[in-house]
């Protein structure tokens, strides 16, 4: 904010900044400020703020990954508080969205291990595939009273789903996308899929046989008809498994953009636009005499023809007869 717009000749205006460090990482970071006048000569003028940013409290690691964790067992991860103010910092209290992860808080560490204050419990109620929540912790921290913790995974059943997103990517309107899923099971498990169902209706799904009660293959097609911009459901696959029974899969996907596709009229240059081609037309009076009313170019009897190595008109000997320019057969280019 400037201190005053006008500035009277010889005179001066301060502009405040704020610098909003947020709740990333620390270290050096830039700022960029535009400031525009009505000098003639300088009309724009560009500032740069930097600043090393100290992290005063946080949590570390900044996430908490459970990776490819096995359903119906329990998994546990550990945090701490860090930053210049952790040791004065009081934990005071946690919440989780999800019920199926339970946060545990112990100030002096679990096993007296300092790094270990925060305890991420993964209960086996969790369904098998990805999950994305955040836990909140509460300190008694003078200015980050609540800390946000990104707490993310991909659980795998007794069946192994793969990819485990139907993503159709970036996909043409009007144009049928295919894409394909593997179901495997486990070691010494047998399933049949029972049932696929999806919540967007223009996906509709086929089942093939890879080994039958081992791997099956799944044919997901996204119609074109479907006329949305972005798509965002799931599919949700019933087994006659007793734990896997349910299988639930993401479905997403965005319209590629007309000037990105590069099918539509409208990515065509104006000359091609309606079904043209590409022509060069050549006024009747600028075409060569032998062009002239459909005329073919005149052959040359032998007799008329130059000696070898020497064409009329100062042409080589592959020019004749209206013939295009090429090397003679034995030749290297240089």
């Amino acid at each position: 904010m400037a201190s005053a717009k006008e500035i009277p000749p010889g005179g001066e205006s301060k502009i405040e900044i704020t610098f909003k460090t947020g709740s990333g990482s620390s270290g050096k970071r830039e700022k960029h400020i535009a400031v525009t006048t009505n000098d003639p000569e300088q009309q724009a003028i560009n500032l740069t703020i930097s600043a090393e940013v100290v992290e005063a409290i946080g949590i570390s690691p900044n996430r908490v990954t459970f990776n490819q964790v096995k359903k119906g067992l329990e998994h546990v991860r550990y945090a701490s508080l860090s930053g210049e103010d952790k040791d004065k910092t009081k934990l005071t209290g946690s919440e989780s969205s999800n019920p199926n992860i339970k946060v545990e808080l112990n100030p002096k560490g679990y096993d007296d291990d300092s790094y270990r204050q925060i305890k991420i419990i993964l209960l086996p109620t969790i369904r098998a595939g990805r999950f994305f929540d955040k836990v909140t912790i509460h300190t008694d921290h003078k200015i980050m009273k609540d800390i946000q913790l990104d707490v993310m995974g991909d659980v795998t059943g007794e069946v192994v789903v793969m990819p485990n997103q139907l993503h159709f990517g970036l996909f043409q309107k009007g144009k049928q996308t295919e894409r394909f899923i593997t179901l495997k099971a486990v070691e010494n498990v047998n399933f049949k899929v029972l049932e696929i169902k999806s919540t967007i209706p223009e996906v509709t799904t086929s089942i093939e046989t890879v080994e039958a009660g081992k791997e099956y293959r799944l044919h997901a097609l996204l119609k074109d008809v479907f006329t949305g911009d972005s798509i965002k459901g799931n599919l949700t696959i019933t087994t006659d498994l007793k734990n896997d029974n349910i299988i639930q899969i993401d479905i997403l996907g965005r319209i590629l953009p007309p000037s990105a596709s590069g099918n539509g009229p409208e990515s065509l240059p104006p000359f091609l636009k309606e079904g043209q081609q590409q022509v060069q037309q050549v006024a009747p009076e600028n075409l060569p005499p032998f062009l002239k009313d459909g005329n073919a170019p005149p052959a040359q009897a032998p007799s008329q023809m130059p000696p070898a190595g020497k064409a009329s008109g100062g042409q080589p000997p592959f020019m004749k007869n209206g013939q295009s320019p090429v090397a003679p057969p034995d030749s290297t280019l240089r």
